[in-house]
């Protein structure tokens, strides 16, 4: 074989997984079920990866005192699934399982179980990671992370997510006190 055709075929294959990726994310976009969920958002400093604000989510956290699990609480590294229910105008955690969920009953976003922090071994946080944890905005945006309204209080931040089937989640924008960001962030007067 010709080193021309080997470059080539290398090429296309890098390709074809970039699209690949690319499609996966769109199609959770456009047909995952549509949930908000509360954020506490930080804007962290980082120049490979972009603009972007840490937006990590509410459910992130879950006091299994208060929501519905197996019995056993899960061990660092092990997938459960978080069914989610609407509640004063966003999705708040209401059910964990570990094994096949019914998407009938709601969305279930998939995490996995992290360790607990540092001498809390027997703590009632359950810590979650949902594998999305950043919404990047552009060079000129506004951060509302770091901004602040007329009155000095602090913007309510909310993650707009869709679900997969399979409980991957994917983030499709941020409302800023309640409004979409592209919105709020052309309306500004900075």
């Amino acid at each position: 074989m010709k080193n021309s055709t080997i470059w080539f075929a290398t090429i296309c294959i890098q390709a074809l997984l970039l699209v690949g990726l690319v499609v996966r994310e769109e199609l959770v976009l456009r047909g995952g079920a549509r949930v908000v969920l509360a954020v506490d958002a930080v804007d962290p400093m980082d120049l490979l990866s972009g603009r972007y604000i840490r937006v990590p989510l509410g459910i992130q956290r879950i006091d299994i005192q208060t929501v519905a699990h197996p019995g056993v609480t899960p061990s660092a590294g092990e997938t459960v699934y978080v069914r989610l229910e609407e509640q004063a105008g966003q999705f708040e955690a209401v059910e964990i399982s570990s094994g096949p969920v019914d998407q009938a009953r709601g969305p279930w976003a998939r995490a996995v179980a992290m360790a607990p922090w540092t001498g809390q071994q027997n703590s009632p946080w359950l810590r979650l990671d949902y594998s999305v944890d950043r919404f990047y905005i552009p060079d000129t945006g506004g951060d509302p992370s770091v901004l602040r309204r007329e009155n000095g209080e602090r913007f309510r931040i909310q993650a707009v997510a869709r679900i997969a089937g399979d409980g991957r989640v994917v983030i499709e924008d941020l409302l800023v006190d309640g409004v979409p960001y592209a919105e709020w962030n052309a309306q500004r007067k900075d």
